[in-house]
């Protein structure tokens, strides 16, 4: 995961812009 993310920055980014945000809004659901 984390070579794969390396390998490919702006794709990684954007996973990552994405996914927090998600993740953020599960957590405080929870």
């Amino acid at each position: 995961m984390m070579k794969v993310a390396i390998g490919c920055d702006h794709a990684g980014m954007a996973m990552k812009n994405q996914i927090i945000p998600l993740l953020e809004e599960l957590n405080v659901e929870i």
